[in-house]
Formats: C-alpha cells, structure tokens, sequence
C-alpha cells in the first residue's frame, strides 16, 4: 500500500476519530519494517503522530506502543496453555526453558528501548524522586535488584503454575488405577482439569500484563 493510496483511504485535512476521541489532522505515513506502512494522522492539538492503521503504534520520536504487541502475545499464550491440556498433547510453557527464553527477551527488549530512547534519563526509573532524601539512594537499590529479578519472577511464574497443575492431575490419575478410590480419583482430576483451564487463561493474561507493564517503565521511566 502506498502512501497515496492511504492518504486516499483516511482523508486530508479532516477530523479522524481514534479511540473514540476525533484527531483533527494531516494525514502522515511512517515505515514500519518489512516495506510496510504505519497510517495515521498528527494530533495538532496535543502534537505527536497517532497511527489509525499498522501491527505497530509508533509517533514521531519512534515510540513502540503494546496494544497491538499485547494482543498478540496474549493470544499466542492462550493458545500455547490451552494445547497443553489436550491429552498427548507438548505443553511448550510448562518448561522453564521456553519461559525464560521469553523472559530474557521481554527484559532485554524494555532494556534496550529504554535506553535507546531516553539514554542516561532511564536511569530515572531506579531513583523514586518522590521519597525522602535520605531513602532515595536505600530505594534505588531496592529498586534495581527488583529490576533484575524481573525477568526470574517473569519465568517462573508461567510455568509454575502450568507444570504444578499437570502434576496434580498425574497424581490423581495413578489414584485411578485403584478400584477403591477411582471414583474419587475421577473427579478430582475433573475437578483439576477445570482448574487448569481457567489458570491457562489466568497466566497467558498475567504474562501479557506483566509485558506491558515493563514496557510502560520503557517508554516512561521516571517515577
């Protein structure tokens, strides 16, 4: 799609309504990578580049905005999780080596954008200006050790709760192999399995969540 075609397609020098709010603009044209275009119009109110269309949200400083990023991680989990209940099925987020790989990523990726767009200013997310004097430097540390156990926290918490439920049920299900107990075996493990689907959904979402949070700390760093 050219420029053209897209400038046709929103409108010049009109008013365009983006997340329920109407932009008043020009309608401007951003490279996106992999020869694609991010459309959109320059909010003359409140300044900045607002994308009406495009896999990405960028504005003028090239900022990298999650809705859309978030949309798809958080469907790619759900569906990550939910195979996994399927019986025989590869649970890929039950293995702590899938989960950090994809926490090293979030980590790495917030780091980078942090610094590439706000240099040494990104420090400011360790320093908690708002507190006492005399607790700031006690704060930053906190702060930073927590930084760096993010991506720990990140990891452990998905498949945690994936591998514990699936342990659960394989318990109960050596139980069932027991003609006394089977009953109860039975239904323990329905009663697992219908936990499990809403902890698959419950973790994609935390995940996603958790993303976007990080990503915010990218994008604005100071306390």
């Amino acid at each position: 799609t050219t420029t053209a075609a897209l400038a046709a397609k929103l409108g010049h020098g009109r008013a365009h309504k983006i997340d329920g709010r109407a932009i008043p603009g020009q309608i401007l044209a951003q490279p996106c990578g992999n020869s694609r275009l991010a459309a959109g119009v320059r909010d003359q109110q409140n300044g900045g580049f607002v994308a009406q269309t495009g896999f990405m949200l960028v504005d003028q400083r090239g900022q990298i905005f999650a809705r859309h990023t978030a949309q798809h991680l958080g469907q790619e989990f759900d569906t990550a999780n939910f195979l996994g209940l399927l019986p025989m099925s590869f649970t890929t987020t039950s293995h702590f080596a899938v989960t950090a790989v994809l926490a090293l990523a979030v980590f790495f990726t917030v780091t980078i954008t942090g610094f590439v767009l706000h240099g040494a200013k990104f420090l400011g997310l360790f320093w908690v200006s708002s507190a006492p004097l005399p607790l700031r430097p006690i704060l930053a540390i906190i702060e930073l050790i927590s930084y760096f156990v993010r991506p720990v926290s990140h990891c452990i918490r998905l498949a945690g709760n994936i591998m514990a439920g699936h342990a659960v049920i394989k318990v109960f299900a050596g139980f069932a192999a027991i003609a006394a107990v089977s009953p109860l075996a039975i239904v323990a493990i329905t009663a697992m399995y219908g936990l499990e689907v809403l902890v698959a959904f419950i973790q994609a979402y935390v995940f996603t969540i958790l993303t976007c949070v990080y990503l915010h700390d990218a994008l604005h760093p100071s306390h």
